[in-house]
């Protein structure tokens, strides 16, 4: 019942074991613990008096295994779900290579979404008083509350020998009825009267061996701390699990739990790098002092791109910016190889590569123009790497070539190895916000200015904005008909996109972005030169920042 990445990683999700040595009772959930007859009467008491106490009979580990599958799995569905739920449509009988019987019984819940969509209609169709849904709303939080503390009782903490698969799929079920039953009951996840918030269950995931998946799929450890204490939802936690995460963990060996410093820049060990392995094109420099000259008439200047019949006769000039001449702006992270801290030059075969990223767009929507040239602005070449003059002109007015641009164009090399076809508006989204991109701080600016955000993949140039609002309203177009099985995910995305594009372009009624609101987006974002940090908080703040030559990072942030 979980969304899962279009390509996960083989051999996918691990099978849950049918662990029920009992077959629920029908009875009352609130009160199962009562009803049976080996437990200690006592004891049950005691737990349903003091539930927060997390008390459970002394049980052997396997049988405390079947009651918490025969109570919170089979006896929430039935309580909750009544007589929709047929419990022998959720026992499967696979054949196990590895299993010396040659089967196992395990959990399969293919019809739980499609049987909660039954329930969720005729909650919506039922003729009860508004009195009536609310006792029955209460009921319901007040079992998946039960549900909750019982397994606070065998989190990992705790209870380390407990089937982690047998706690985690309780979890998540008890997760998606949380999402169901607020949008049966019509209750928003921040209204005052929720009682059955979505983002409490992903702490029984939190077990070491989802970590180490995590980092065997290619996650920073940056990363893994973000999903373990920050993102919300079981729902993006699973889809991450099975989403490769592009960056080989040679790249992450200096990262730490709250620095990601994959694309970390040495300065003095930088190489950029060719577009193949082997190549021995040579380099192009710009003419520095052409746009010099421009930024000292505190204009744009850009690079006019004209290709050649062979790579090497592409021809590029400077040239000023004016308003009838569009552009595309490049954002890059360094460490991909566009960079260069030495000169503004770049090998031909990469200027090549910049001519083919963005000619699409002069072709598709620039009609008037009927020649092959293109416009590109990107800061390797035309931010002075000296004098230390230059580069402050260009670094005053460099939230213009982004602002200005026909479109900001990302080139990220994990996004490059994807064929965007096929995928779902969502996977499309999580795959841009777990890119090294994401982790960088220049490019948080670059993200937030331009009135149109594109990433290259593969196969395809995704615009932003368009893809966010399409993964929203495949899930939220219609109140009844939310698709709560990847609600919470698609609530997450919107988080995310919010933090990257409100900055500037955030929908009508929404606040101005505040030091709040930059706190929360520079989390787990790195620059490589410090002194960078303040300009690109006061670009996003919308202050006039003064640079000087012999500037500290103290005194800029003093100055901010």
């Amino acid at each position: 019942h979980f969304p899962l990445p279009r390509d996960f990683a083989v051999p996918g999700p691990s099978p849950v074991p049918f662990v029920r040595q009992e077959v629920y009772d029908g009875g009352p959930f609130l009160t199962y613990l009562t009803r049976l007859d080996d437990l200690n009467s006592l004891a049950a008491e005691t737990y349903l008096e003091y539930p927060s106490v997390g008390l459970l009979p002394p049980l052997p580990i396997s049988e405390i295994e079947s009651l918490i599958q025969t109570w919170i799995f089979f006896g929430l569905l039935t309580e909750i779900l009544g007589d929709l739920f047929v419990p022998s449509q959720y026992v499967t009988t696979v054949s196990l290579a590895d299993v010396a019987e040659g089967h196992e019984e395990i959990l399969n819940t293919h019809q739980l979404v499609p049987t909660i969509r039954i329930w969720k209609d005729q909650v919506h169709k039922s003729a009860h008083t508004e009195d009536e849904k609310n006792r029955q709303y209460e009921h319901i939080a007040s079992c998946l509350q039960l549900a909750s503390t019982a397994l606070s009782a065998v989190k990992v903490d705790v209870r380390p020998d407990f089937n982690h698969l047998v706690r985690s799929s309780i979890a998540s079920v008890a997760e998606l009825l949380s999402l169901a039953t607020n949008q049966a009951y019509a209750i928003g996840d921040n209204d005052k009267e929720n009682r059955c918030p979505g983002g409490i269950w992903k702490l029984f995931y939190d077990d070491p061996r989802y970590m180490k998946q995590l980092l065997d799929h290619g996650c920073c450890p940056c990363d893994v701390h973000r999903i373990r204490n920050h993102w919300i939802f079981l729902q993006t936690y699973h889809f991450l699990l099975w989403m490769d995460g592009g960056v080989p963990m040679t790249k992450h060996q200096e990262c730490k739990d709250e620095e990601w410093r994959a694309h970390q820049i040495i300065l003095g060990r930088y190489r950029t790098k060719h577009q193949r392995d082997g190549c021995q094109c040579t380099d192009f420099q710009v003419d520095v002092e052409e746009v010099i000259r421009i930024l000292s008439r505190d204009r744009l200047p850009l690079l006019r791109i004209t290709p050649g019949s062979h790579p090497d006769e592409i021809c590029i000039d400077v040239d000023e910016a004016t308003p009838d001449k569009n552009y595309v702006a490049i954002s890059h992270v360094w460490a991909d190889g566009l960079g260069n801290p030495y000169s503004n030059s770049l090998p031909q075969c990469q200027l090549q590569y910049l001519y083919e990223s963005t000619e699409l767009y002069f072709k598709t929507q620039v009609a008037e123009q009927s020649d092959q040239r293109v416009f590109v602005w990107i800061d390797t070449l035309l931010c002075p790497v000296e004098p230390l003059e230059a580069k402050l002109l260009a670094l005053k007015q460099i939230k213009t070539p982004y602002v200005n641009a026909l479109h900001v164009l990302v080139l990220d090399s994990t996004l490059q190895r994807v064929d965007v076809m096929g995928l779902s508006p969502q996977e499309v989204c999580m795959r841009i916000f777990t890119t090294g991109w994401m982790r960088r701080l220049w490019t948080l600016q670059e993200g937030a200015l331009p009135s149109k955000l594109s990433f290259k993949f593969k196969d395809f140039r995704v615009n932003l904005d368009a893809m966010a609002t399409k993964a929203k309203e495949e899930i939220w177009s219609k109140d009844i008909d939310k698709d709560f099985s990847r609600s919470g995910l698609v609530g997450e995305i919107s988080i995310i996109y919010g933090r990257l594009r409100n900055f500037f372009h955030a929908a009508e009624g929404l606040p101005a972005p505040n030091l709040m609101s930059v706190d929360d987006a520079l989390e787990f974002r790195s620059v490589s030169v410090a002194t960078d940090e303040p300009i690109l908080i006061a670009g996003l703040l919308n202050l006039d920042l003064e640079l000087k030559s012999n500037d500290s990072v103290q005194s800029r942030m003093q100055r901010l």
